[in-house]
């Protein structure tokens, strides 16, 4: 039973020696950046990063081109190689820029049909103008 056990310790150890792990943080603040995804087509293979920033990377072995992307970030392509001699990748933040965002409330729910007749819309120009604190306003 011990040498079971010690054999059974030793694999264990021997897999995570071969792990290729890689961290992702913001460029700006050092932050980790969870859920993260990480995908190539040659090889097939797709992870995501978990809440340290932190993904393996020893699916993509051999890959030429690996698609680092989330939102609010700039998708980032690199290959295994870059990437396993880098340990770590920083990812700058772009703006998501929206030309017009419609707020419909009620306290029921209803169809399409029956909402009211009067809308508003406000351009991202006014709502910048008019500087709102909530939804609300």
């Amino acid at each position: 039973m011990k040498k079971f056990f010690l054999i059974v310790l030793f694999l264990g150890f021997s897999l995570l020696v071969n792990a290729q792990v890689i961290t992702i943080q913001d460029k700006k603040t050092g932050e980790p950046i969870a859920l993260a995804t990480l995908f190539s087509e040659k090889p097939n293979a797709f992870t995501t990063t978990n809440t340290h920033g932190h993904a393996d990377i020893s699916d993509f072995k051999n890959a030429e081109k690996i698609i680092i992307r989330i939102l609010g970030y700039k998708t980032d392509i690199k290959s295994y190689d870059e990437l396993s001699k880098l340990g770590k990748l920083e990812m700058s933040p772009i703006m998501i820029q929206m030309e017009e965002l419609v707020v419909s409330a009620t306290r029921w729910r209803q169809s399409a049909n029956d909402i009211p007749s009067k809308i508003s819309s406000l351009s991202s120009k006014t709502a910048a103008l008019l500087n709102p604190q909530t939804a609300a306003d």
